[in-house]
């Protein structure tokens, strides 16, 4: 994959986390899921900080000039 092709495909899925997080906000007062139910953080949630984390850090690097292994 070259890297405007990496970069797209980092974009897609940093996108795609923001949603999750932004369907899966936990309620302040009950301290669960408002999408599942789930007690805060719900396994949904926890994947969806994992993937913005690594994809943004993709994206970082290549906007960087570094190419990543990851």
């Amino acid at each position: 994959m070259n890297s405007s092709g990496l970069r797209r495909y980092a974009a897609e899925q940093a996108a795609d986390a923001r949603r999750t997080l932004a369907e899966h906000r936990t309620e302040a007062y009950t301290g669960v899921c408002r999408s599942c139910g789930r007690p805060e953080p719900c396994d949904e949630q926890r994947a969806a900080r994992t993937r913005l984390a690594h994809h943004d850090a993709t994206l970082h690097a290549l906007r960087a000039g570094r190419a990543t292994s990851a």
